[in-house]
């Protein structure tokens, strides 16, 4: 019964190490009660995303305006007019915004290859670092990682409930939700009509 009640807990321990970055001073005073083998597997998931943590990669995040929430989409995208951005609102867990990814990212390089079209993307803290800091690398753009409150704070002002959810930024400055661009040939579209490709 408790080597059950030691899998269930360990499991808690190490869904924490990957949220919280590793392991908390609690939850290694907890460890410390239960079986070796489960002090072992623990130990070996905190080692991973310290690791993970500390890798360098060419593609980081960008620094997050320092300004209220209810600002930061706009300080975000002021430096692109002119230009159309595709802001995508996602997180590292979201399966449907994983394969949205995958879909859209060898148009970058191919069909709506253009100087004129900003890819900017925006996760929050659910995403856990290691994983986020991983993922971003194969998503060719500008990364944003909001806390958990500036997401929730932007993601009201556009009315977004689920995501991928998508805001197109028009030359003009002018942007509104655009979730019809989750169909891959409606996104192609709208972006060839503004900027002539």
């Amino acid at each position: 019964d408790n080597f059950y009640t030691n899998i269930r807990e360990a499991t808690h321990i190490k869904f924490r190490i990957d949220r919280d970055n590793g392991l908390s001073a609690e939850d290694a005073a907890q460890l410390k009660q239960m079986h070796p083998f489960f002090q072992e597997v623990c130990k070996t998931k905190d080692d991973e995303i310290k690791r993970r943590l500390s890798a360098k990669y060419s593609t980081t995040k960008e620094e997050t305006p320092k300004t209220d929430a209810e600002k930061l989409f706009d300080a975000i995208i002021a430096p692109y007019k002119g230009k159309v951005v595709v802001v995508d609102f996602w997180n590292t867990w979201c399966n449907p915004c994983l394969a949205a990814h995958k879909e859209i990212e060898p148009l970058k390089s191919g069909e709506l290859k253009s100087d004129d079209i900003v890819w900017i993307y925006i996760a929050d803290d659910s995403s856990p670092e290691a994983t986020y800091k991983e993922k971003i690398q194969h998503i060719k753009g500008k990364h944003y990682r909001f806390s958990s409150e500036q997401a929730k704070i932007v993601k009201r002002q556009f009315g977004i409930k689920a995501i991928p959810s998508y805001v197109l930024v028009e030359k003009s400055g002018e942007y509104k939700l655009r979730d019809d661009v989750r169909n891959i040939n409606t996104l192609k579209s709208e972006l060839k009509k503004r900027i002539d490709l």
